[in-house]
């Protein structure tokens, strides 16, 4: 089908552009799925959610070497050597044990396809003026705003929830934040600038240069609520009570 590619913005053939990677779609008895915010019906998904109508094939294939890094790391097996000894049900990288641009690149990515979709699963997201900024800065990492697009990310302790995938738009303290799920990990994307003002607890669980922290929710974890500030605030406590018996 020849149509307008969002990425080169030139007239070409377009193809299958999968907004959650298809890497992402894990192979098991139970076929991955898609839950339509909307109305929580569950629909089949089972070669992956896309959109024919977004991208060309040249440009769709300038995700892949992101998208297949992200594919190794977020990987359970990985994972393991970093587990925490100082945040409880977490993993924490180093600047040395990630990528920290193309960490961010495949997350962007996620968001920028799902806010130029026309798909229905994807009308929940709608970047607005920063969809231009995203796509600045997926054609050039060095354009990044630090302060825009802050990142936070979940892994679900459950195996079940690796055949899960969505997008939902939720609100935290009054700011807009973009949810993807896929291979058991939750992404969270806060577009705005307004995060630093009102989320100092969350920001330090962030993405950032210099650290990746994932924290390890089970399927009672309410993604969309207080119970994420609950979460984190243990985290403190439990860092804090294990600080105070080392300095005894």
């Amino acid at each position: 089908m020849i149509g307008f590619c969002q990425y080169c913005k030139e007239n070409k053939s377009l193809c299958n552009a999968h907004i959650t990677p298809k890497c992402f779609y894990v192979k098991s008895s139970d076929k991955p799925f898609l839950q339509i915010s909307e109305n929580q019906v569950l629909k089949r998904l089972p070669v992956g959610f896309y959109d024919n109508g977004i991208l060309c094939r040249d440009c769709d294939g300038k995700f892949s070497p992101n998208e297949e890094y992200a594919k190794r790391l977020f990987n359970d097996e990985f994972l393991q050597q970093f587990r925490s000894n100082i945040y409880k049900n977490a993993y924490v990288l180093e600047k040395n044990d990630f990528n920290y641009t193309k960490v961010r690149q495949f997350v962007l990515s996620m968001l920028w396809k799902a806010s130029v979709s026309k798909k229905n699963e994807c009308s929940c997201v709608n970047l607005g003026k920063y969809e231009d900024v995203c796509l600045r800065v997926l054609k050039d990492p060095t354009e990044d705003i630090s302060d825009l697009f802050n990142i936070l990310i979940f892994k679900f302790k459950e195996r079940e929830f690796k055949g899960l995938v969505f997008v939902e738009k939720a609100r935290i303290n009054n700011d807009i934040v973009y949810i993807f799920v896929a291979g058991g990990f939750l992404f969270y994307v806060f577009p705005s600038f307004g995060f630093n003002k009102n989320n100092k607890l969350l920001k330090d669980w962030c993405l950032n240069s210099d650290t990746m922290k994932i924290l390890e929710v089970d399927k009672n974890f309410n993604k969309t609520h207080d119970k994420l500030l609950y979460m984190i605030n243990k985290q403190y406590q439990y860092m804090k009570k294990l600080k105070k018996n080392n300095d005894e």
